[in-house]
Parts: C-alpha cells; structure tokens; sequence
C-alpha cells in the first residue's frame, strides 16, 4: 500500500473522472474540458428539472432523450479519463503499455532512496502491468526496506504464481529470506524488551529495516540486468 500524501492525492485526482471534462480541466487547465463540463452540467440540470420539477416544461420526451445522452456521455468519459489519468498528471510520461517508463523512474527513485516515490511509480506500472515481475519485485523490496514485511510477503506470494517469475526464482528465494529473518529479528527483539530487567541497561542494536550494506539488495541487480522486451 503505498503511504503518505502521493496517496491521498491520486486518489483525489481519480475522482475528478467522475465528471465528464473535469480532470482534465483541474490538471492541464484545458479550454475544451471547460467546455465539455459546462455543456454537461447544463445538460444534467435540465434533464433533472424537466423529470422532476417541471415535466411539462420541456415536453415529455425530452427526459426519453436527455438521459440516454447524460449516461452515454457520462460512462465514456469516465473510462476514457481513467485511461488517461497518468499522462494527464505527468505528460512528461508518455505512457505505453509495452514501455518501462515507469519502473526506470520507480528505479532511479530508489536508488535514491526515495521509498515513498518509488513506491508510487511502481503502483502505476502495475496497474497497467499486473504481471511485470520486475516491478512486483521491486515493490516488494521496497515493503522490507519501509518495514512492512506482511506486504512484502504477499507480494512475494503473488509472484511465486506467475510462471514468468522463474528468472528471478534466486532472488525471490533470496528476498524472502532476508524478510522472514527481519520479521524473526524484531520478534525477538520485541520479546527481549519486554521481558528486559529494568537494573540492566539496555542495548540498542541497529534496526534491521535500515539498508543493509552487508546484504545483497535484490533490487539492485536490477541494474545489471536487461529486462525482458
């Protein structure tokens, strides 16, 4: 799940494409899209009015007409900007679904250590790619380096079922590893805390979930590998 305010604001975005011209009105200011959500509100109104405030101001078959045209509109445009929402939000990315746009950006974030960012990247790739091993890896590295070691395990699940994750069947293997160990070590950790004599100092060990330099990083050999076209 990605986490923070890149969350909260997607999912903003995504509800302007519940009103035909909206989105892309707010994210690209388009002068047609004001156009398309004015031309719709007026229509919306008066299907509204003449079905149920005066029915006899439009005459009877107006309503016959206008609803049809309001829902065939209205389920159009919300398809076609759900599509689209991406590009309309980062028109630097133009997005293909047989590109890696967004797992080279997802990469380079996390090289950076930019958790937060990455993450969201790798969430828009997938929701175009759902089986991209690469990217389902990568997220699921990212959950272990965040700390969230149910998600990275599920992530983990999901892949061992795609036959295309055999390639990286080692790493998989690899990372599971390393969370199963990691969850392991804050259990016990945990236990030791609370069971801790409060005469005896305590000692703070490093936190697992701060990159580990003496571990192999599974996403990083992302780097020295060609993905598959």
């Amino acid at each position: 799940m990605v986490t923070g305010s890149m969350t909260t604001q997607y999912t903003t975005q995504r509800w302007l494409c519940l009103w035909p011209g909206l989105a892309k009105l707010w994210l690209r200011g388009d002068f047609f899209a004001l156009v398309l959500a004015i031309g719709f509100t007026v229509l919306f109104n008066l299907a509204l009015l003449s079905t149920f405030v005066w029915p006899q101001w439009l005459g009877n078959s107006f309503p016959m007409v206008a609803w049809p045209i309001v829902g065939i509109v209205w389920l159009s445009h919300w398809f076609i900007s759900s599509r689209m929402l991406d590009e309309m939000i980062d028109p630097g990315v133009q997005y293909d679904k047989r590109s890696d746009a967004l797992f080279i950006l997802a990469q380079t974030e996390y090289l950076n250590s930019n958790w937060h960012e990455a993450e969201a990247l790798i969430v828009r790739q997938l929701r175009f790619r759902p089986r991209d091993v690469e990217s389902r890896l990568l997220l699921a590295t990212l959950h272990r380096h965040t700390g969230n070691y149910d998600n990275a395990l599920d992530e983990i699940e999901q892949l061992l079922k795609f036959d295309e994750s055999s390639r990286w069947q080692v790493e998989i293997e690899r990372l599971q590893q390393q969370v199963e160990e990691e969850m392991e070590y804050e259990r016990s950790a945990s236990s030791e805390a609370n069971h801790q004599d409060p005469t005896v100092p305590l000692t703070i060990n490093p936190s697992p979930t701060e990159p580990n330099t003496t571990k192999p990083d599974v996403a990083e050999s992302f780097s020295d590998q060609q993905r598959a076209a």
